[in-house]
């Protein structure tokens, strides 16, 4: 999972990427709760090698920061 200025980044099985927006996340402790059914969190789907919310390039997250 990585946080967007707008949206929440979720890394699933296959290959899976969902963008999903914050006002359908409701956050407790460590843990997000979607408040939404399963049909409408696959419109959230994106590809998985798509820039990241805000155009970071997706191999940033691999990158160490010094």
């Amino acid at each position: 999972m990585k946080e967007a200025d707008d949206k929440i980044v979720i890394f699933g099985e296959h290959d899976y990427r969902f963008d999903v927006p914050k006002s359908k996340i409701t956050f407790v402790g460590r843990n997000v709760i979607l408040g939404i059914d399963w049909d409408e969190f696959f419109k959230y789907k994106v590809d998985k090698n798509s820039p990241l919310p805000g155009g970071q390039s997706i191999e940033a997250l691999g990158e160490v920061r010094e």
